[in-house]
C-alpha cells in the first residue's frame, strides 16, 4: 500500500506534496518504533556487526524514498556521486594512515588549523544516486542489493567517528576533564573512522569500472 501511494504522490507531485512528507515522515518514524534494537548479524567480509532488523528495514525505506520525489532525487548524477565516494575514501584512508598525528591533533591543548580532521562525511542522498552504478564483489562477499545496507552502516560509524571527536577536543573541559579523557575519546573516535573506511572502501569498490 506504501509503495502504491508513493507511485500516485509522485504522480502528482504539486497537489500531494504534504502528502508525501507525511508518508515519507512516517516511514522514517517506524525505524525507530517497529524495529528491534537487539540481535546482532556479523560481517564476516567487513570485520563488523551490524543492528540487522534496524538496518535492513532503513535500506527497505531507502528504496522507496525515491518515489517521493524527495528535492535532489530527479537531478542526480549516478558518475559524479561516485567520484565523490571515491575521492571520500581516498581521503579516510589518507587520515587513518598515521592514526598517532590525527590522535595528536585531536587531543591537543590548542587546536592547530593545520592539523588532520575528518573528511566530510558522505550523504545518502550520493549514495541513492550511486547505487545503480554498484557492482558484485564476489571475492569480498558484497553483493550490489546490499549497497543501501552497507551504505548506512557506513553513516553510522562515520556519525559516531565525528561525535567522539567534538568529545575529544571537550575532554580536558571541565572538574573531570583531562588528557586521558581526551585520549580516551580519541582513540575511539579512530576506531569508528576505521571501521567507517573499511566500509567506504568496499561501496566504492562496488563503483569502479
Amino acid at each position: 500500500h506504501i509503495q502504491q501511494i508513493g507511485h500516485y504522490c509522485a504522480n502528482h507531485p504539486v497537489v500531494f506534496l504534504p502528502m508525501k512528507l507525511l508518508v515519507l515522515f512516517a516511514l522514517l518514524s517506524c525505524a525507530e518504533a517497529f524495529a528491534p534494537s537487539k540481535g546482532v548479524l556479523h560481517r564476516k567480509h567487513l570485520g563488523t556487526t551490524s543492528l540487522s532488523s534496524r538496518r535492513a528495514f532503513l535500506a527497505e525505506v531507502s528504496l522507496i524514498v525515491p518515489l517521493f520525489g524527495v528535492p535532489g532525487i530527479a537531478f542526480a548524477k549516478p558518475d559524479a556521486d561516485a567520484k565523490l565516494i571515491q575521492a571520500a575514501s581516498d581521503d579516510l584512508v589518507s587520515l587513518l594512515k598515521d592514526p598517532a598525528i590525527f590522535e595528536a591533533g585531536m587531543v591537543a591543548i590548542d587546536e592547530d588549523p593545520s592539523a588532520p580532521k575528518l573528511p566530510r562525511q558522505v550523504s545518502r542522498m550520493t549514495f541513492q544516486s550511486a547505487e545503480s552504478l554498484s557492482k558484485d564483489l564476489v571475492d569480498s562477499n558484497f553483493y550490489a542489493e546490499e549497497f543501501m545496507e552497507v551504505a548506512i552502516e557506513y553513516a553510522e560509524h562515520a556519525g559516531a567517528a565525528r561525535d567522539l571527536y567534538k568529545l575529544a577536543r571537550l575532554g580536558r573541559v571541565g572538574e573531570n576533564g583531562s588528557e586521558e579523557v581526551a585520549k580516551g575519546y580519541a582513540k575511539r573516535c579512530i576506531e569508528e573512522a576505521q571501521a567507517a573506511s573499511a566500509l567506504l572502501a568496499i561501496i566504492a569498490a562496488s563503483l569502479s569500472k
